[in-house]
């Protein structure tokens, strides 16, 4: 073969070889620039969702501050357990036996007041 021909056959190759290495290229190209706008369209998601669980911090911090966030708590934890009712009847109990004894106890008190006024 001449020389000619075996340079024009060379340049042949390396010129669809360059061709699809091109479109390979551009192809892969496609879909690194699609992957980076999911990655693009996710990370303004994280950036929103840190927004409002920075929000809720703020707010919860405010809450445990001003104490309400414990009565809250406390309230939702008593009514959850019965707890709350049980101790409204203990001290309703409490209360009932208590009150005979205060009774009394004034009665006593006012009975030595006499004494000491007379």
């Amino acid at each position: 073969m001449s020389d000619v021909l075996l340079t024009n056959l060379f340049f042949t190759i390396t010129a669809v070889a360059v061709i699809v290495v091109t479109i390979l290229i551009a192809i892969g190209l496609y879909y690194v620039i699609g992957i980076l706008r999911a990655v693009r369209d996710v990370a303004e998601r994280v950036r929103e969702g840190s927004e409002i669980i920075a929000g809720d911090a703020a707010q919860l911090r405010e809450e445990i501050l001003s104490g309400s966030i414990f009565s809250a708590l406390y309230a939702r934890a008593a009514t959850m357990t019965g707890f709350a009712a049980r101790s409204k009847a203990r001290r309703k109990k409490k209360s009932e036996k208590e009150q005979p004894q205060t009774e009394d106890m004034t009665e006593e008190h006012a009975d030595e007041q006499e004494i000491d006024i007379e």
